[in-house]
């Protein structure tokens, strides 16, 4: 089972690095942005401050300085429409200075857009806020400034494109919205549908398979989270798994260690079996030999006896004798005296 999803965490981070690495690249090349801002963002990238017709005073690309969730970057794209790739200055009196500024616009070689943190001044009644439907009912408008996150510097500009844009499940009740919220009023819809304060409408796919520029740095976001969740997960199933061979290894040692030892246990066995035969036919022989050995030792009782008995009887005819003799020649010695 561990091996298993260690394999499936690994082909799904393949699948993953595989659409990081695309959408890198398509980031790292710009794709979807306009050659003339790319040039200018180039311009300003590589700016020493002594070429006039420079761009040093553009602080970058509005759909790069803001974040979001991918699952609400395609509205929020809807809702910024072609200020995507406006290019942020500090100033609007920047553009047309003649330190640079002036220079810089003239040299432009297409159509670029400029939005400057202090023009125009920020709109009135912005942000989410509680309005009632055709069917009277009070529901809750979602400001699209509140599904994104900017620095606090550039709060000014996303506040003024977004602060009365506001989030509407379709057209119907966007039209209904407009005739009832303030002036300058914005309605994108959940499908990207946007209907401008003016009263235009913009419908229609936003964006190819690889999203806008939005969508796509806010899948690159989720993608790196994601990636990096896997690597822990990876890492941790990995040191497991190295764990648990080591183990296994250990285990498999212990075993041959035992396999062993009952083996020296069986040899030990068959030869103390080989000599415990040798023992129970030499016990056999014994016990066979035992009768004949009775036998022999009565026969040998009996002969010792015997024998016993013949020198007790020699020694009492020896006794006998030498009392004779003795006898004999007392009366001897009597006849001779």
């Amino acid at each position: 089972e561990l091996t298993q999803r260690l394999g499936d965490a690994k082909e799904k981070r393949s699948g993953l690095e595989s659409r990081r690495g695309l959408l890198q690249e398509m980031q790292d090349k710009q794709e979807g942005v306009a050659d003339p801002v790319k040039a200018v963002l180039a311009r300003a990238a590589s700016n020493d401050g002594e070429e006039q017709n420079t761009f040093g005073f553009v602080r970058g690309l509005l759909a790069e300085l803001l974040e979001t969730d991918v699952d609400q970057a395609a509205v929020v794209e809807a809702a910024l429409g072609e200020y995507q790739q406006a290019l942020v200055v500090n100033k609007l009196s920047d553009i047309c200075s003649d330190n640079g500024g002036k220079t810089a616009i003239e040299s432009l070689a297409g159509r670029v857009t400029f939005v400057a943190l202090d023009h125009p001044p920020l709109p009135k009644q912005v942000g989410s806020a509680m309005r009632k439907v055709g069917d009277g009912k009070l529901v809750k408008l979602t400001a699209a400034v509140d599904l994104v996150r900017f620095p606090d510097w550039l709060g000014p500009v996303v506040w003024r494109l977004l602060g009365r844009t506001y989030i509407v499940e379709n057209l119907t009740q966007a039209m209904q919205l407009r005739a009832k919220m303030p002036d300058g009023c914005r309605f994108v819809t959940e499908s990207g549908e946007l209907l401008e304060s003016d009263g235009r409408v913009f419908a229609g796919p936003l964006s190819g398979a690889a999203g806008g520029l939005i969508s796509r740095r806010s899948e690159l976001a989720l993608l790196r989270l994601q990636i990096g969740e896997l690597d822990t997960a990876i890492l941790r199933d990995t040191n497991a798994l190295a764990q648990l061979s080591d183990q296994a290894a250990h285990a498999e040692q212990v075993c041959n260690d035992l396999r062993q030892s009952i083996y020296e246990a069986k040899s030990m066995t068959a030869e103390l079996n080989s000599k415990l035969e040798v023992l129970d036919d030499q016990v056999a022989g014994l016990e066979r030999e035992q009768p004949v050995l009775a036998a022999e030792t009565e026969q040998i009782h009996r002969q010792l006896k015997e024998a016993d008995e013949k020198r007790a009887g020699h020694k009492t005819e020896a006794e006998k004798l030498e009392q004779d003799s003795a006898e004999k020649q007392s009366r001897i010695d009597a006849a001779q005296s």
